[in-house]
């Protein structure tokens, strides 16, 4: 595997050059031409969303990859990552905000969708991700992207009484704060009788059947119409 696929020209190369290997011994090597995302697109195919020990697995190797740039980010304005957010719903749409805990993982993703009884029920483009966690000196703040502006610290503090109200501790355990530029409505439903019980990445260039997303609020509108199983 590779961050990109092998150019053309050298991958034919080197499959002749593994043919004449292959012919020449009796143990055949077979060359896949994939990438870390391919590989990571493949299992998120088949993998059971209620699994969530592999669920994190995936996550965490999501993570890594991006880390250390086996994943480029320069797509993630095609995907749309999708959060449970039952309790929270109504804070998260008022606030623009979503939290989430700083040691899961995810794919890079520019627009955040929020899912509430079987259907994603709002979407917001990302502008900021800031981590934050209650120190004995005071609020500690780590800008991952974005900027940490006044407006955002006391939605912080706002998300930390929210948190309180749901039994969240959000003030001793760092959490991750993802930052829209605004919830717009929606409903992409959920046709399937289970309900999600996690996380979900969408590749929003095949929902929509086009490699041109649209902007958020024009987003929102098409997502009506469409559903995922």
């Amino acid at each position: 595997m590779a961050p990109e696929l092998m150019e053309e020209t050298k991958k034919a190369d080197f499959e002749n050059r593994l043919k004449e290997y292959n012919e020449k011994h009796n143990h055949k090597v077979i060359h896949i031409n994939t990438t870390f995302e391919d590989m990571a697109n493949a299992i998120s195919d088949v993998l059971d969303d209620r699994d969530y020990e592999m669920q994190d697995v995936l996550n965490d190797y999501l993570d890594y990859c991006y880390t250390d740039g086996l994943i480029p980010i320069s797509d993630a304005w095609k995907y749309m990552r999708m959060q449970l957010a039952g309790k929270t719903f109504d804070f998260n749409i008022s606030s623009n905000v979503y939290y989430d805990n700083v040691e899961r993982g995810f794919r890079a993703h520019d627009i955040l969708g929020l899912y509430k009884n079987k259907s994603v029920r709002a979407i917001g483009k990302v502008v900021a991700r800031i981590t934050a966690v209650e120190t004995e000196s005071g609020m500690k703040y780590n800008v991952e992207f974005g900027e940490l502006t006044d407006e955002r610290k006391e939605i912080i503090a706002k998300a930390i009484i929210d948190g309180d109200s749901h039994g969240y501790d959000l003030r001793t355990t760092e959490h991750r704060y993802f930052f829209v530029e605004k919830f717009y409505k929606t409903n992409f439903n959920k046709v399937t009788p289970r309900a999600s019980m996690g996380s979900r990445i969408f590749d929003l260039t095949q929902v929509l059947g086009s490699d041109e997303i649209p902007d958020t609020e024009e987003l929102a509108q098409c997502l009506m119409n469409k559903s995922w199983a």
